[in-house]
């Protein structure tokens, strides 16, 4: 076997993945060749190092962490899409409805009383006292 076969197997040969008459040929050639059993005593030790050895540095994590925040960061649209197409659980929507329910019936109350109180106003009336049309007519405080 020539030095370039078994560099190409090297990879196979160290993870068993060869078959067994080539991975022969491989230890075959170990024998003869010196360089080839260097090559892989150095694969060997590159294979099992420890990755904790090899820490990155603060600007290359930095410089990683913004390309995934930019590549995978949602975008607003997408944000406010899943929100609307996010299913509403049965009490969230009987709340909502509730709530809503009774913002609408004050806001009337208020805008039936903040109405009143202007038209009696306009009139010189006040809100809740009603007078007679005798009253008015006669000018005198007749009391029935």
């Amino acid at each position: 076997m020539k030095c370039e076969e078994v560099q190409q197997e090297l990879i196979a040969y160290h993870f068993k993945t060869v078959r067994e008459p080539i991975s022969i040929e491989v230890e075959n050639h170990f024998l003869e060749c010196q360089a080839c059993l260097r090559s892989y005593f150095d694969l060997k030790r590159a294979m099992e190092k420890p990755l904790s050895d090899s820490v990155p540095s603060r600007a290359c994590r930095a410089r990683i962490k913004h390309e995934i925040m930019r590549k995978y960061r949602p975008s607003l649209f997408d944000k406010l899409s899943s929100c609307l197409l996010t299913p509403i659980p049965l009490y969230q929507g009987v709340a909502a409805f509730v709530a809503i329910t009774i913002l609408v019936s004050v806001g009337v109350n208020i805008r039936s009383q903040v109405s009143s109180r202007r038209i009696s106003e306009s009139f010189g009336r006040t809100p809740g006292i009603q007078m007679d049309s005798s009253d008015d007519n006669a000018g005198s405080g007749n009391i029935s």
